[in-house]
């Protein structure tokens, strides 16, 4: 049962045992100034107890710009020794580590006594806290570098690899998208849909650590009237391609500022909603893709890759959800199903649990246990 599901594939001369990764949202487990605690040390290991092929760990910020203080940190000193705690946790069950790094742009919290945020351009966006500047040019290169500089830290923790993420509203995605990014120098939406700031750090990952799995997730749209495209995703992920990348990881959606935003892979939102831009950007790339957005059983996870609309299954709150996923994949059972995800709109199963499950916060990997309780 779901034999290309569990079956082995090669990427970038590693060979994954299966094609299902833990992509995961924020846990809210690291520490005030996101340092890594005992804690999420311990959720990256029960991650990596599923069996899954990969870890992609939550975001990791590149410099002080952070969504919220207790964000994991990717770039100071201390780095490499508390990362390396992650790392040796899931090379212990023979999956990839994988660190996410990402610049929250507009989205941070505001800092200095004018409460400012900076991003591409500015703007007046009542949804955003801080006051909008814009990025000087100078200011642009140092930010490139800090991913550069978060690269390598994560090479000497001993990380597989590492996501460069264009998405969830971030900096990146606010460079590539017409609603964030109005420049009119070479860095602007206009020139070049704005690639150059990611293309930029990909290049120089790729330079300094040639070894690297290096991979970019994208949000294909910003499901926002006005906002970037599919084809404007394609234009990119050629290029990112052509610098030397090793897997692109699809997902959708923007977030701009947190009040009343909408989550594109909520309640209401049918399962496995951006399958089709999957396969339309598989279609015309030679780097394997992997896929997100509500993936929520073995069968559907199956058929999407039956039907080559992607090479890999991203989970992130449908593995928090249900941790025996994937030894629910491997049962023979067809009556067993995992727990449906609730959807929340901030996942707080690593840190409290569930809201219907919090006598399972520390989560029981006995699938035996879990079948008796069906």
């Amino acid at each position: 049962m779901h034999q290309k599901l569990f079956s082995q594939m090669e990427i970038a001369g590693r060979v994954l045992k299966n094609h299902v990764v833990a992509a995961v949202p924020f846990s809210f487990l690291a520490g005030r100034e996101g340092e890594v605690t005992d804690r999420l040390a311990l959720y990256y290991e029960r991650l990596a107890t599923t069996d899954v092929a990969m870890v992609i760990t939550e975001p990791a910020r590149v410099n002080q710009a952070r969504y919220f203080n207790n964000q994991l940190g990717g770039n100071e000193n201390e780095s490499v020794h508390g990362l390396s705690r992650i790392t040796e946790r899931i090379r212990a069950y023979q999956a990839l580590p994988v660190l996410q790094l990402t610049h929250p742009g507009i989205n941070a919290c505001p800092e200095g006594p004018h409460l400012q945020v900076k991003g591409p351009s500015s703007l007046d966006l009542p949804r955003i806290a801080g006051k909008v500047q814009e990025l000087g040019y100078e200011e642009i290169r140092l930010i490139s570098n800090n991913f550069l500089e978060a690269s390598i830290s994560a090479w000497n923790a001993g990380f597989s690899g590492i996501e460069i993420s264009g998405a969830e509203g971030n900096l990146i995605q606010q460079f590539l998208s017409p609603l964030t990014n109005k420049r009119n120098d070479d860095y602007g939406y206009r020139q070049n849909r704005g690639i150059k700031f990611a293309l930029d750090i990909v290049k120089a990952i790729r330079k300094a650590i040639p070894d690297f799995l290096l991979i970019f997730k994208v949000a294909v749209r910003d499901l926002v009237p006005g906002g970037k495209t599919i084809e404007d995703s394609l234009f990119l992920a050629q290029a990112l391609e052509n610098a030397g990348l090793d897997l692109l990881h699809i997902t959708s959606g923007m977030f701009l500022g947190r009040k009343d935003c909408e989550f594109s892979g909520g309640k209401t939102s049918p399962d496995g909603l951006y399958t089709q831009d999957s396969q339309i950007l598989k279609l015309h790339l030679n780097i394997p893709v992997m896929l997100s957005g509500k993936i929520s059983t073995p069968e559907l996870a199956e058929n999407i890759l039956v039907r080559k609309s992607s090479d890999l299954i991203s989970l992130g709150r449908t593995l928090n959800r249900d941790l025996d996923w994937l030894n629910i994949g491997k049962s023979s059972s067809e009556l067993i199903k995992p727990r449906a995800c609730l959807r929340c709109l901030n996942c707080s199963a690593a840190f409290s649990g569930c809201p219907d499950m919090n006598e399972t916060t520390l989560w029981d990997l006995n699938l035996n246990k879990y079948l008796k309780g069906k």
